[in-house]
């Protein structure tokens, strides 16, 4: 199981409740002191990892990171908030 948004908030306490119920979770943030915390905390059920759900390539290495821990991911959980920006240039704030 992946959980976007595991440092802080709902993502953590869902990241919280699912260990409390068997479950091996992977825990992702763009908070490395958070998840880590988090890991922590918890056990060696809780993989860490940091990544900003807004970076492509950051999500593959967490997804290639999250199958090497696990083999395979069977739920994710959207959980990070993202609020987006217009950019300069951009009234539509496309990138």
């Amino acid at each position: 199981m992946l959980v976007t948004g595991a440092g802080a908030g709902i993502g953590r306490e869902l990241a919280v409740m699912l260990v409390g119920q068997g479950a091996r979770v992977v825990a992702l943030d763009h908070d490395e002191r958070s998840v880590q915390q988090l890991a922590d905390e918890l056990s060696d059920r809780v993989l860490p990892v940091v990544a900003d759900v807004r970076d492509r390539a950051a999500m593959a290495a967490a997804a290639e990171q999250a199958l090497a821990w696990s083999s395979r991911i069977d739920i994710v959980v959207a959980n990070a908030g993202v609020t987006p920006t217009a950019h300069r240039g951009d009234p539509a704030g496309r990138r």
